[in-house]
């Protein structure tokens, strides 16, 4: 959509004989930018419309209450557990689709290296959360004295928000490039939406689970 609307209006400057300075200005800076911004409402809009359910389910106040004894710690809320476990799933998803996009362009991946990619990724997704889950369980465990039984819920949460995000951020990509999409629209800005969902589902399961709440 973005780029119909700057071809049209590039078009239409140039039939009028618009400086170039200008045009660029235009196109480029106003259109381009506001475009930019645009391209991220409808992935806010659909995080805000998971977390609005959480919300409503109550869920997001159970935990809430739950994490609250951990973070009165640092002075902050229950709820600031919250975007710091979305941003750790949403940074390992963008990494992963980074070097999947990147593999693509080059040609070292075709789409029919998504297993391979896959079983790599999960490997790999796998360490890094064993190592994340461990160090944070120490911790918060032995450090910041918290209950056993919360501190195995944020540690779980992270892990499998981790492993999740690793996959779904190596996949995305391969699956737009066998649906003759460009790959590029799977890079960081939708991945870290879709794994913040995920990530938020994840931790409220686990903590009804192994929290009773």
């Amino acid at each position: 959509f973005g780029e119909i609307v700057q071809g049209n209006v590039a078009t239409f400057l140039e039939s009028i004989n618009t400086a170039d300075w200008l045009t660029g200005l235009i196109v480029d800076g106003i259109i381009g930018g506001v475009g930019a911004v645009l391209g991220f409402v409808p992935q806010i809009m659909i995080l805000f419309f998971l977390i609005a359910i959480l919300e409503d389910c109550g869920y997001m106040a159970r935990v809430a209450f739950i994490m609250d004894r951990v973070f009165r710690k640092f002075g902050l809320s229950g709820k600031s557990f919250i975007p710091m476990l979305m941003d750790t799933g949403g940074n390992a998803g963008s990494q992963s689709s980074t070097l999947i996009i990147r593999g693509l362009a080059l040609g070292e991946i075709t789409t029919h290296d998504y297993l391979k990619v896959m079983f790599k990724e999960l490997r790999v997704g796998s360490v890094v959360a064993i190592v994340l889950s461990v160090v944070n369980f120490l911790r918060i465990y032995f450090i910041e004295h918290v209950e056993f039984m919360v501190g195995i819920t944020v540690c779980a949460s992270l892990f499998f928000t981790v492993i999740l995000a690793k996959v779904v951020g190596s996949i995305l990509p391969i699956i737009a490039k066998k649906l003759k999409f460009d790959p590029a629209i799977m890079a960081s800005p939708l991945i870290t939406t879709i794994v913040d969902a995920f990530a938020l589902i994840v931790y409220f399961m686990l903590a009804r689970t192994l929290l009773g709440i």
